[in-house]
Formats: structure tokens, sequence, C-alpha cells
């Protein structure tokens, strides 16, 4: 009996030992940079693709990243639509603008060396004009509030306040005449450019904001100013008249 105990016992301790050899021996076959096997080494680190701007002597330039086929286009970058991406024009007059040039003369805007578009690039409905309050509520009203009267959170910590989209004039849009253009009066085109750009105190929304929302967020701002622009307007004339 104590033969065959023995027996049992010295039969599992070779076994145990083979097992252990065995895991061992498999645990090294990827131990090195260049094995190939099984191991812990994280061999997605080394992968046989060229990097860009890597040399590769595979190509006779030596270069590894390959210059673009004529025509090529990355993936939302055909910017054709000049309205839509940009907001400005080529030439022309702002024909719109004569009554509030006392010379009466045809006038264009100074910023950006362009006219800016007047319209939407797109119609403007309901559902563009709430995807504009979502997005301006997002990104806009910690500054200019959520009625845009220029009075956001922040403001009223202390930063330096936007003007008003009721009653105030643009900072940085002017006529030839040297006149400012009243916020409700400046064209959409100009809030785009804004907004894609930044002014003053405030900064590029370009990379958080695509160009068919700031558009949204235009038409948001357009409604907010037929629904609450008469009555600022009336409040600043009541106070100035006090």
């Amino acid at each position: 009996m104590f033969n065959s105990i023995r027996l049992y016992l010295v039969g599992s301790s070779r076994i145990l030992n083979l097992s252990i050899a065995a895991f061992i021996a498999a645990g090294s076959l990827g131990c090195g940079k260049q094995d190939i096997g099984w191991g812990f080494y994280q061999q997605m680190a080394e992968q046989p693709k060229i990097k860009m701007h890597n040399a590769f002597a595979f190509f006779t330039d030596g270069r590894g990243s390959r210059p673009y086929e004529e025509g090529t286009v990355a993936r939302g970058m055909l910017q054709e639509n000049e309205h839509l991406y940009s907001g400005l024009k080529e030439g022309g007059t702002a024909a719109a603008w004569k009554d509030l040039n006392p010379s009466k003369e045809p006038m264009t805007l100074v910023q950006a060396k362009s006219p800016y578009y007047e319209t939407f690039p797109m119609e403007v409905t309901e559902e563009l004009i709430l995807r504009g309050k979502e997005r301006f509520n997002i990104y806009c009203s910690v500054c200019h509030g959520v009625t845009g009267a220029g009075n956001g959170m922040i403001v009223q910590r202390g930063y330096l306040p936007p003007p008003s989209f009721y009653v105030d004039h643009s900072r940085g849009l002017k006529y030839l005449t040297g006149a400012a253009v009243p916020l409700p009066e400046a064209p959409e085109g100009y809030y785009f450019q804004v907004i894609t750009h930044g002014y003053g105190g405030m900064g590029s929304y370009s990379a958080q904001i695509k160009p068919r929302d700031r558009w949204a967020i235009i038409a948001y701002i357009r409604a907010m100013q037929e629904t609450f622009g008469k009555t600022a307007g009336q409040a600043v004339a009541q106070k100035e008249a006090k």
C-alpha cells in the first residue's frame, strides 16, 4: 500500500515539474522584441508599418509618406460653398445698408476685406433654430447669457462682458464712414466669422462648433432678437430718458 502511495506521489511530482517547465518555456518565447510567441510582450507596440514622415527605402524618394493623388480632398474639407463655410462673398456692395450711410453712397463692410452674406446658406426651419438653441446654451450662454443680453454666469463673476445682441453696437464691424453697426443689424456672415475666428475676449469656436451648427446658432440669435429685441431697446431708451 505504501509503495503504491510513494509511486503516486513521485508520478504527480514529475507531472507538476513538467508542467512548470512547459509554462516557463512557453512564457519565454515572446520575451525578445524580435521573437514571435505567446509571451507577455506587447507586440502591437512594434507594428510593421510605416509611420508618417519616417524614411522608407522601398520608394525611390526614400519617404514613407506618399504625396496625395491629384484632386484628392480630405474627408470633410471640400468647402466649395463659400456662403456655408465662410459667410463671406467676394466683391459687391452692401446695398441693404445705404439707409444707414448719411452720404447715401454704396459701401462695403471693412472686416476681412470682403462683404458678409446677409442671408443663410440653408432654409431656416424650426428644427434649425432648436439645434441652434441647444448649441448656444452649451457654448455661448456661459458668457452671453441664456437670453443673449451679455450677462452670462462668468460675466457675473468678473469676466469681460460681451455686447448685448439687442442694444449694443459691434466692437469690430464698421462701415467705411467709421460708424459702428448695431448688432441687430449686423449681417449673418459677420456672426459666422466671429464664431469661427473669435474677437476680443472671445476665442475661436471653430474646433467645437461645426459650420452648420454655427449657422444654427445665428438663426437662434435672430429668433431671440426678434423676440426680445424691441423690449430690450425700449428698456434702454427709458433708462436713458431718466
